[in-house]
């Protein structure tokens, strides 16, 4: 099977850099919320040529993919390790200002 290669930089509309975590001199790690999750892989089949040929790469339908990128559905183990990919969770906490 293709491997897709791990997850790289993207940038958000108004070309933000996503915040990375302390890396080593070869990989740089991305934390991306759903959202930006979806406008990758939406790059990663637009850059393969289709949805349909990503599908073909990750093994899983291209109508899964795209239920993916429509958030419809969430990714699973599946695709998250075909593309180098892991999931994490993260807590937001508002805290006012003193």
């Amino acid at each position: 099977m293709h491997r897709m290669r791990a997850m790289t930089e993207t940038l958000p509309i108004d070309e933000t850099k996503t915040a990375q975590l302390p890396h080593g001199d070869t990989k740089r790690t991305f934390l991306l919320d759903l959202n930006r999750f979806q406008e990758h892989l939406a790059r990663l089949a637009e850059s393969v040529g289709s949805k349909a040929e990503l599908g073909r790469r990750l093994n899983v339908t291209g109508q899964f993919i795209d239920l993916l990128i429509a958030g419809k559905r969430k990714p699973g183990k599946k695709v998250l390790s075909a593309i180098g990919a892991r999931k994490r969770v993260m807590i937001e906490i508002d805290v006012e200002a003193e």
